[in-house]
């Protein structure tokens, strides 16, 4: 992650792949780890430009922070993703499921019905 300090744009390509599984698992949490990856892009690409910072920021603590969270909120994002992606290759390995039998109703519960073939 020390890459993303000279490189703020990495961060927020990263977010925006992050939003883009939202596609495929359709979880809040992506949404939400991606924009705050996108967030963090933003705040260091401030920070390279010494908008939020004064010129002595060479101690960065706020790091301590921000690091852990997104490490932490990144596996857990990976959990929906991984699940979807499982189930399609084993559906994909197995081949479509073979179509239930329906059943056929009785002349009882269907009224105003006669005739049964």
């Amino acid at each position: 992650m020390l890459t993303l300090i000279g490189l703020p744009l990495l961060a927020v390509l990263f977010g925006l792949l992050i939003v883009a599984c939202f596609k495929l698992a359709h979880s809040h949490l992506l949404l939400a780890t991606g924009t705050l990856w996108i967030g963090y892009g933003i705040y260091e690409y401030l920070m390279q430009i010494r908008v939020l910072c004064s010129g002595e920021c060479n101690i960065r603590v706020d790091l301590l922070l921000i690091y852990p969270v997104l490490l932490a909120l990144t596996l857990a994002s990976l959990v929906p993703v991984t699940m979807v992606l499982w189930r399609r290759r084993r559906a994909a390995s197995t081949g479509p499921a073979p179509a239930a039998a329906t059943p056929r109703a009785a002349p009882d519960q269907c009224p105003g019905m006669t005739t049964w073939i």
